[in-house]
């Protein structure tokens, strides 16, 4: 692998939509995203995906549909993305889960 193929994986960051959440799950199928800011015109921040634990809510559906990642997963804009704030020390998304 020559540098210019190290360097353009380092910007491959694994991409989920809507259609990959369900109901407490998330199947990706393999789809990547360049992840390059001169082509990104709306979320430009990366911290909001690579944060250890997230709620994925998916934006269109007939019910509530939310699943847990733990894998930092970016999502497309089908997908609404929930963080804790970085003070709050509750372990809220894995109490979220076990309750449902």
């Amino acid at each position: 692998m020559d540098q210019r193929e190290k360097k353009a994986s380092n910007y491959r960051r694994l991409l989920v939509g809507g259609k990959n959440i369900n109901r407490y799950t998330l199947e990706w199928d393999g789809t990547y995203l360049n992840y390059d800011l001169r082509g990104i015109h709306s979320c430009k921040r990366e911290d909001i995906f690579l944060s250890p634990e997230k709620l994925f809510f998916r934006r269109v559906a007939n019910r509530l549909i939310a699943t847990l990642d733990t894998e930092k997963y970016f999502a497309l804009h089908t997908i609404v993305v929930m963080n804790l704030k970085s003070e709050i020390k509750l372990n809220i998304f894995s109490e979220f889960l076990i309750q449902n």
